[in-house]
């Protein structure tokens, strides 16, 4: 007698193979699904997933990949067989053009400096700005008031979209006159003061961080305070001791060249 045809199977099919990302950036994941049918062995970059072979359909786990893609382009591959016929797809996952810079943001010198009395026989106040190169931080001939600094940094440049990754105040080279620890710890205020005049002298609130100036350079994080701050034109800052110190000689720091650096990705 005549032996019946075994019928050929079904083919298989791949309904589903999708990325939830198809560009990444630097330490972000893609996770990739997938469906099928009629499919007895399945390979995804020709490694193989086990399947479910009395299964007419098999849904995979969401697959997590991770790559730097430093090498460029990915591409993933998934294949589907049912031993006699296969179905394959592919697909892409770049990487972004990403761009590290360092900016270093310049310093308004006319917004920036101090306000003092002006002379030693009044009280009339006086902003004396940095144009003539440094800043004074200490306390007045009458050592019964503050000298405050104020530094003012244009940021227009770095846009509120970026990621940032840190910025760093350097407060520079500085002279002491006088002996500025009779003073205490120099406080550092994050206020925008907008245009520096007499009305600025102690406006703002709590000091961020509070240090003692030293040589070399006190270089302090204000990763935080500047991320507050990007959209807006500046970024700017109350400088002040703690307390005046009546010895008969007028205390404090000469400051030159403070900068802020700042870096981030676009």
């Amino acid at each position: 007698g005549l032996t019946a045809a075994t019928p050929a199977p079904p083919p298989p099919e791949i309904i589903t193979f999708e990325s939830d990302k198809y560009t990444l950036s630097p330490g972000e994941q893609a996770t990739l699904y997938y469906e099928v049918m009629n499919a007895t062995q399945i390979y995804l970059n020709d490694v193989k997933f086990d399947t479910d072979e009395n299964s007419a359909k098999d849904t995979g786990m969401p697959l997590v990949f991770y790559d730097d893609l430093t090498t460029g382009d990915n591409q993933f591959c998934l294949t589907a067989s049912n031993g006699v016929d296969t179905e394959g797809k592919c697909l892409w996952i770049v990487k972004s053009i990403v761009v590290r810079i360092t900016h270093n943001a310049p310093l308004e010198l006319g917004n920036s400096g101090a306000v003092d009395y002006a002379d030693c026989t009044s009280l009339s106040p006086q902003v004396y700005d940095h144009t003539d190169g440094a800043t004074f931080v200490g306390e007045t001939c009458f050592e019964a008031e503050y000298c405050e600094g104020f530094f003012s940094f244009d940021i227009s440049d770095v846009s509120a979209g970026v990621a940032l990754e840190s910025a760093t105040l350097s407060l520079g080279s500085y002279s002491p006159t006088g002996n500025p620890a009779h003073l205490g710890q120099l406080h550092i205020i994050d206020v925008q003061y907008g245009t520096l005049d007499v009305y600025d002298k102690g406006w703002g609130g709590p000091a961020f961080t509070s240090v003692v100036p030293t040589s070399p350079p006190t270089v302090i994080d204000v990763t935080s305070q500047v991320e507050g701050r990007l959209g807006q034109s500046r970024f700017q800052l109350r400088l002040t001791f703690t307390y005046p110190y009546a010895d008969g000689v007028k205390d404090g720091i000469w400051l030159y060249d403070p900068t802020l650096e700042i870096t981030y990705y676009e």
